[in-house]
């Protein structure tokens, strides 16, 4: 790397000598001084494979601005008088996949897995969906996925800003376009855990520096400006280094693994990485024996700040995240492939062909039409007084001879017009373009042809299918968003405390709101209809369970509690008399429902009692038939008892009488007693 004092005056060189004897004063950054080179190394060894990437990428983005024309195709077509129109088709195309992810943005929630605390998924949901309205996350994202369309590669990232919030910190997001970042170009996977190493370079005034780092504010305000390094060279401002008096400030990370000890709870397996002592960590395990300490390969992301060659700053698990701030959105990307000018594509990338042959087409068509209003001439040397009037011959122009010369000496070449051929190659370019890109004229709501009466669901079911063929380019875009929310849930992990939690969502942190684990474990980032706030998004899902027929507590007056509705107020006041006044109506029916329901239990009362009072008479009746039986029976009983004793008695006065006579008077006895029958019809005939 170039000495960073050359070329500097006598006291811009003193004042780097002093600079440089702080930084070696500081242990902390002058342990740290080969992130330096470290940097250099790095970045030529990525430039070297990336550099023809960005050159195409450069060409892209050119391309989609309208500076579709090389200086060699303008010098020729300006050396043969001809036009360079350009007709830019690309930002129709643009603009569509721009404005479609525009209007179907997912928002980003936050779901718990099977089992997990419902409550505490919900409060990450709240505070995530607070974070990406009010700082624009959404936004940012849409900026992303068009930069990517454009030039094939874009980045995205959180980061904490103290200014405003010095204690907590604000999470905001940062876009980073194509030729800002340098990366590890043997990376494969998108959540960039197998990248050795991210660089990215902004261009800040001296203040802007400075807010960022505080404490180094003096230094930062003496540094010189000028430390041109010939590094990140496609940027803006790279490219007009002499027009601007911007600070070159480079961040670099470089992942390395490296044994830690780390605090294992050995009952759930939960793990924390141990910085303290052996006489602390035997205490610990004293009071919670499940408690171990093993030593294991750990993941450590380090990041350097380099002001105009200089080391600033240092930190590992920069706001506790540990990890790459950036997340990459990507466009076509093939790991598999070598080559990166084909490895990472941008959509303007298969456009490029078709739209320079429109433009040469549409050029060249104009050119007919205008030398079609003139003449072309072969004439001899000398024949006419002036030879620049046989370029001016359309539009009622005059060529005058010598008279010396003959009218054989001129001869005129007439036009042929344009060739239909010619329209009918630029229509096929167009449809070229929409082929490459695998999409049909429906899905810009245009109809396949003239027929009218082609069914509208036939059209639409042509543009859905016609954007599955796009699910990939989508799909990478949904990756990206769900790192994102991966990472911007660590920071507010590490930095937001309970206060500003309770402050942003009205609720008080769960307790395993702060758990890693229950982050890592227990939630998923998932994608959601996209509300301003959280009550859109309530009153988005009450309606649609009300849709499918799910009775919702609280009916209407819940579902506008949650719309943003611009006079919901007055709506809900008007439905709170009217229901107000039903509930009174119901109340006075319900009253006059009860007293008909007391006069039909009166009324079954009675009738009750009366039936009681029947049973009871009737009871009555059966118990004097009862008595009446009983004293029939005993009566005769009595009267039994009575013809024995008279029998006896008659018997004792017999014995007083003549023997001789005895069975006559037993046989009159027997006549006596025994019943007489009943004499017949016949007998008394």
């Amino acid at each position: 790397m170039a000495n960073p004092s050359s070329g500097y005056s006598d006291d811009a060189q003193d004042f780097l000598s002093t600079y440089d004897r702080k930084i070696k004063s500081d242990p902390r950054l002058e342990e740290h001084l080969d992130m330096i080179g470290d940097f250099g190394r790095d970045y030529e060894r990525s430039n070297a494979l990336l550099n023809t990437f960005y050159a195409e990428a450069y060409k892209d983005l050119s391309y989609s601005t309208g500076n579709q024309w090389t200086l060699e195709e303008l010098s020729y077509l300006q050396d043969q008088r001809r036009s360079s129109f350009t007709y830019n088709k690309i930002r129709k195309f643009i603009n569509w996949y721009s404005g479609y992810q525009i209007s179907n943005r997912l928002a980003t929630t936050i779901e718990p897995v099977e089992g997990s605390s419902a409550e505490t998924a919900t409060l990450f949901t709240d505070v995530t969906q607070s974070i990406m309205t009010s700082q624009n996350g959404y936004e940012a994202i849409s900026e992303a996925f068009k930069a990517c369309l454009t030039t094939g590669i874009s980045f995205i990232s959180p980061y904490m800003d103290y200014r405003d919030d010095p204690i907590s910190g604000d999470v905001r997001f940062h876009v980073d376009q194509w030729a800002a970042v340098q990366f590890d170009p043997f990376f494969t996977k998108m959540s960039l855990e197998d990248c050795s190493f991210l660089a990215r370079r902004k261009f800040l005034s001296r203040t802007a520096v400075a807010s960022l780092f505080p404490d180094e504010t003096d230094l930062i305000m003496s540094l010189p400006f000028g430390n041109r390094d010939d590094k990140f060279t496609y940027m803006p401002y790279a490219r007009s280094w002499g027009l601007q008096r911007l600070m070159n400030y480079t961040e670099y990370w470089r992942l390395k693994w490296v044994q830690k000890d780390v605090l294992v709870d050995m009952e759930t397996g939960e793990t924390r990485e141990w910085t303290g002592d052996r006489q602390r960590l035997k205490m610990m395990r004293d009071v919670f024996p499940q408690l171990d300490v093993i030593r294991k390969p750990t993941k450590q992301v380090e990041r350097a700040v380099i002001v105009e060659g200089q080391l600033i700053d240092y930190q590992t698990d920069l706001d506790g995240l540990n990890d790459y701030p950036m997340t990459p959105c990507l466009c076509y990307y093939e790991s598999s492939y070598d080559l990166w000018e084909w490895k990472l594509q941008s959509l303007v990338r298969v456009l490029r062909d078709p739209q320079t042959e429109i433009n040469k087409r549409r050029s060249k068509a104009v050119d007919l039409m205008d030398k079609s209003l003139g003449a072309s001439w072969i004439a001899k040397k000398g024949a006419v007084t002036n030879p620049s009037s046989l370029y001016q011959t359309g539009q009622g122009q005059v060529v005058f001879l010598k008279d010396t010369a003959n009218m054989g000496d001129v001869q005129r070449i007439d036009n042929q017009g344009v060739p239909q051929s010619l329209f009918a190659l630029e229509q096929e370019f167009e449809n070229d373009m929409m082929d490459s890109l695998g999409i049909s004229k429906e899905a810009f709501g245009m109809a396949e042809n003239d027929k009218i009466e082609t069914a509208g669901i036939l059209a639409k079911m042509r543009q859905a299918a016609g954007l599955v063929s796009q699910q990939g380019l989508f799909g990478n875009l949904r990756m990206t968003q769900k790192i994102l929310g991966e990472k911007t849930l660590k920071l507010v992990q590490a930095n937001y405390t309970p206060e500003k939690v309770k402050l942003m969502t009205n609720k008080e942190p769960t307790d395993e709101f702060y758990s890693k684990q229950f982050l890592k474990y227990n939630v998923v980032v998932e994608e959601g209809v996209l509300t301003d706030t959280q009550r859109q998004s309530q009153f988005v899902g009450l309606a649609a369970l009300r849709q499918m027929g799910v009775e919702i507590p609280g009916g209407d007056a819940v579902l506008i509690e949650n719309s943003n509705l611009h006079n919901k107020k007055e709506l809900s006041d008007i439905m709170k008399q009217q229901s107000e006044a039903a509930q009174q109506q119901q109340q006075q029916q319900q009253k006059m429902e009860m007293e008909q329901q007391q006069t039909a239990i009166n009324t079954l009362t009675a009738k009750a009692e009366s039936d009681r009072a029947l049973a009871a008479e009737r009871l009555a009746k059966i118990e004097l038939d009862k008595s009446l039986n009983l004293e029939r029976q005993a009566r005769a009983e009595d009267e039994e008892a009575s013809k024995a004793l008279n029998l006896i008695k008659a018997i004792k006065e017999l014995e007083s009488m003549d023997l001789t006579n005895l069975s006559q008077k037993l046989a009159m006895v027997k006549s006596l007693s025994d019943p007489q029958p009943q004499a017949t019809d016949e007998e008394l005939t």
